[in-house]
């Protein structure tokens, strides 16, 4: 069984107390999007644990101690075999709390959605991608946005969180995916929102696109993070890109946003929203350097911040 802590940095991570551990069930995906990584890695092969491996491995953890996080690529794209797994999880009576990533596809079988809560599922990590129906099509995501909107809702239904990953600089994005993302995340009452800006990484699709039309401009690995832009855009200038991420999280997660979730009681939605503003602020102010440099490389003219300065900081732009 492996020991995910000695990667680094898994260890260190502490969520209500608990220690987060990391175990996984799976590997690979058998979907094929534009723009991951994991068809390239692994191939599109589903390949899976016995159950008794992991109710061995499961076995190691305290209820009181440990929330695990499973971190297989795609948890229920065999649904007969988490199903398998879950049944199992219960019927073994554990008790801790767990996350995982899945696909809107899981909506399809609402009584699995039952019973991934009945076996503790606290929060499920969602790759919505878009609210851009061409993007959808686009990265070949094989969802449409009504299948993102009912996997919200039968997830909901069955009181599971839903942290919602979006991806913007698609082809067909442009401001107005941006706002509309938005207003998206704030009309479904997300628990959590993360905003990624779409990045060539290695053995995707996209990265080859990319590279036979010289759009890379960057092979900088460290900024193969989704946070950093590292290619020519075609609906915004790079800068543009940028500050869309900025501007986006900093419209969902302000002070005002964070209370008001605290006043109505959605009170793991509010911690979260505040961890998020903190995250923010911090990783404006530690790249400042970076957004003056994009800036200087080919920021629109006439943007400025609320000081009058030229805009080399993304919260205080507006969408156009």
């Amino acid at each position: 069984m492996p020991d995910f802590s000695l990667a680094g940095g898994t260890a260190d991570c502490v969520i209500g107390g608990k220690k987060t551990v990391m175990v996984q069930t799976s590997r690979g995906c058998p979907f094929d999007c534009s723009f991951c990584s994991v068809t390239g890695m692994f191939g599109k092969k589903f390949r899976y644990r016995s159950v008794a491996s992991i109710l061995a491995e499961l076995r190691q953890y305290n209820t009181r101690q440990h929330f695990v996080f499973f971190c297989d690529d795609n948890f229920t794209a065999n649904k007969r075999r988490a199903r398998e797994l879950l049944e199992a999880m219960v019927a073994e009576g554990f008790r801790f709390q767990w996350s995982t990533q899945v696909r809107t596809d899981l909506a399809r079988d609402p009584e699995l959605v039952r019973l991934m809560k009945r076996a503790g599922c606290h929060t499920v990590f969602i790759g919505f991608e878009s609210v851009n129906p061409k993007s959808l099509t686009e990265m070949k995501k094989s969802q449409s946005l009504e299948d993102i909107r009912q996997a919200i809702r039968v997830v909901q239904d069955a009181r599971i969180h839903i942290h919602g990953m979006f991806v913007f600089g698609f082809e067909e994005d442009d401001w107005n995916t941006v706002e509309a993302t938005v207003s998206f995340a704030r009309e479904m009452k997300l628990t959590s929102v993360q905003l990624l800006i779409l990045t060539p990484l290695p053995g995707s699709e996209l990265y080859q696109r990319l590279g036979a039309e010289k759009r890379i401009t960057s092979f900088n690995w460290d900024l193969y993070d989704t946070h950093h832009v590292v290619y020519r855009p075609a609906g915004f200038t790079p800068f543009e890109l940028q500050c869309a991420q900025g501007y986006g999280h900093t419209r969902l997660y302000t002070l005002p946003e964070n209370l008001k979730k605290l006043a109505t009681g959605r009170l793991v939605a509010a911690g979260l929203s505040f961890y998020a503003w903190k995250i923010n602020r911090d990783w404006q102010k530690s790249n400042q350097e970076y957004l003056r440099g994009l800036a200087a490389a080919g920021g629109p003219a006439g943007w400025i911040d609320a000081t009058h300065r030229p805009a080399t900081s993304c919260s205080a732009l507006p969408a156009r």
